[in-house]
């Protein structure tokens, strides 16, 4: 058996993730874990390697096995700390059996007939044909006749030991699984089990982020206050685009006589602390796309504003503000004319509009690399935007900040901790990676290493009303 560090470090929380068969280091390198240290169990020819005892020492500790390591994670149970949460990822706690798991006669065909050709088919069912040219490399390189001894070690294994489905905290299965039978997973689980789209390898669970799979309530709440305690570290661009924007509006304004305010995206509060500390008498409200946010900033205010969750797009506004304000966020927005438009409806007259967002050339080396990202508007088509909707523009100001990184992989860190990794969506194997770092270095260098543009925009514009005819 194989013990390897995937990520370490030194958090408080770890996660032992049990692979499959044939699964090594690879299968995970390039996925989010969040805030979590990992430890990953993988080639149970044996089962005889030294667990590190340092793994004791954490706080807490998550299990997540996938398929074959469902049993392994339950074998090996007595020998690791107490888990906190345990996630049984397309396996079973019988993994050769015609009811509840791979039926007898397919597992015994697949350990007699061994080879390469028979490998190659497993991998093609473990990721269907849609993925299996850019995936399969994910898989173990090892021989046929290594693989085989392991395949053999756990039809043995599998005899001695009866695992527990009553151990596991949650079930997955995947709809299209062609090794777990979706029947056989039913009986396994019973109403624990949950159904996700995609093959053997949930492709999409694992793109999303491993951390995610820990979501009861309780604790998608405390993965939130993390998330915004690493946005809060590293979003540095971001703060300073809010303070800039706070600087410009603050000129086109008297604090005094702002009677009602409208934040859109209050996020973690960068713009809304330094406006609510110059605009003390008026009535707040505040959106944001997640009502955890509003956790985060109420603390701003000695009279509760008023919280509205959820997508602008579609929520009910309220009407008469005097001040609109939005930092960082109309960029998201799929069309963004029609929600100026919207937003001119809940304006009283000679009310200030003033929000930033982003220019097409930003990002534009993940543009480059991948051809992915958001259709940023520019300032002539938000100017034309503005005055369809009744908006005088005041003031439309721009800007380029460059960040230096030391790797490219940093760069990508970025855009995960800053929450902007919905500007394009890629699964990285680790062949695209070393492809996406290589261009990277290559086309976009810098005195440290690499570099990523921003191009923030500002817009200052007063609701005059639409024009007659």
């Amino acid at each position: 058996m194989k013990i390897s560090w995937i990520k370490k470090e030194s958090s408080d929380s770890l996660i032992l993730f049990f692979g499959g068969f044939a699964s090594g280091e690879n299968l995970l390198e390039n996925f989010d874990f969040g805030e979590n240290d990992v430890l990953m169990f993988s080639d149970y020819s044996d089962f005889c390697a030294d667990i590190p005892n340092e793994i004791f020492e954490y706080s807490k500790v998550s299990v997540v096995a996938w398929s074959f390591g469902v049993w392994v994670a339950d074998f090996l149970e007595s020998r690791l700390p107490k888990a906190d949460v345990r996630i049984a990822l397309c396996g079973s706690t019988s993994p050769v059996d015609d009811n509840f798991g791979i039926p007898l006669q397919i597992f015994s065909g697949t350990l007699q007939n061994f080879s390469e050709p028979v490998y190659e088919k497993f991998l093609l069912r473990v990721f269907g044909a849609a993925n299996f040219k850019t995936c399969k490399e994910m898989f173990s390189k090892r021989s046929c006749v290594d693989l085989k001894k392991e395949l053999q070690n756990l039809a043995c294994a599998f005899k001695t030991f009866k695992a527990n489905p009553e151990n596991w905290t949650r079930a997955i299965a995947a709809k299209n699984d062609k090794i777990f039978p979706l029947s056989n997973m039913k009986n396994t689980w019973g109403e624990k089990l949950e159904i996700v789209s995609g093959e053997h390898f949930p492709l999409s669970l694992f793109n999303s982020g491993i951390e995610k799979l820990f979501a009861d309530a309780q604790e998608v709440g405390r993965s939130f206050e993390k998330s915004f305690a690493r946005y809060e570290k590293t979003a540095l661009v971001q703060k300073r685009i809010a303070s800039r924007l706070a600087q410009l509006t603050l000129k086109r304004i008297n604090p005094s006589e702002v009677k009602r305010v409208l934040e859109i995206g209050a996020g973690t509060g960068f713009l809304t602390e330094i406006l609510a500390s110059e605009i003390k008498n008026a009535r707040w409200f505040l959106n944001d796309l997640s009502e955890r946010s509003f956790d985060y900033v109420r603390g701003i205010f000695e009279t509760p504003p008023t919280f509205i969750a959820g997508d602008a797009q579609i929520q009910e506004l309220p009407q008469d503000i005097d001040l609109i304000v939005s930092s960082s966020c109309f960029q998201w927005f799929e069309s963004l004319g029609d929600f100026i438009e919207k937003l001119a409806r809940s304006s009283s007259k000679d009310s200030i509009m003033a929000f930033s967002t982003f220019l097409p050339d930003n990002f534009r080396e993940i543009r480059a690399l991948t051809g992915k990202g958001l259709n940023y508007v520019g300032i002539v088509g938000i100017e034309a935007m503005l005055k369809r909707a009744g908006f005088e523009l005041l003031c439309a100001e721009a800007e380029t900040v460059k960040l230096e990184f030391e790797k490219p992989i940093d760069v990508l860190k970025h855009l995960r901790d800053t929450g902007v990794t919905g500007t394009f969506s890629e699964f990285w194997t680790p062949s695209k990676m070393k492809i996406f770092s290589r261009q990277y270095l290559d086309f976009f260098p810098s005195e440290k290493g690499v570099v990523l543009t921003y191009r923030p925009a500002y817009f200052i514009s007063k609701f005059i009303g639409k024009k007659e005819g």
